[in-house]
């Protein structure tokens, strides 16, 4: 089954609930392996040099925006059985091309012929996360979410 192509670039990754700090790291979407892996730089991504791994599945969850502040207009999140990962995407194009791969990759997990019925124009998501404040976890205070 043919997942799609690799996408890499830079993104902004929160750390987990413990360090909620934002860290800029590169970002290599596997469809192949189904994995979103992250590096400190490419230069550490060419030598296999990985700082973590985000496994996708079919309990994977791609929220769409991930705040309702304007600063973090390009964020997007991925919620795994595990944890929450959110993302802030350095533009809108980047966030567009990351949020189009990822759902492409998540459609094909659940069903082969999803992905071509999903409209390129979807962007109705309203899950937001507290992602403003370094010292609190990120915590849901919408519970509207659809499935990419």
């Amino acid at each position: 089954m043919d997942l799609g192509e690799e996408v890499s670039g830079w993104l902004k990754k929160q750390g987990p609930p413990s360090h909620p700090n934002w860290k800029k790291r590169w970002f290599i979407l596997q469809p192949h392996t189904r994995t979103v892996t992250y590096y400190k730089n490419p230069k550490q991504a060419a030598k296999s040099n990985k700082k973590g791994a985000i496994v996708l599945d079919e309990s994977t969850i791609l929220v769409l925006s991930a705040s309702s502040q304007p600063k973090f207009q390009h964020s997007f999140a991925l919620r795994t059985p595990v944890r929450t990962f959110v993302f802030l995407a350095l533009s809108g194009s980047d966030k567009q091309r990351w949020t189009l791969a990822l759902r492409g990759v998540l459609a094909k997990l659940t069903s082969p012929n999803a992905a071509s019925s999903i409209p390129s124009s979807y962007n109705n998501n309203t899950t937001y996360y507290k992602i403003h404040t370094p010292h609190t976890h990120i915590r849901t205070y919408t519970h509207t979410y659809t499935y990419a």
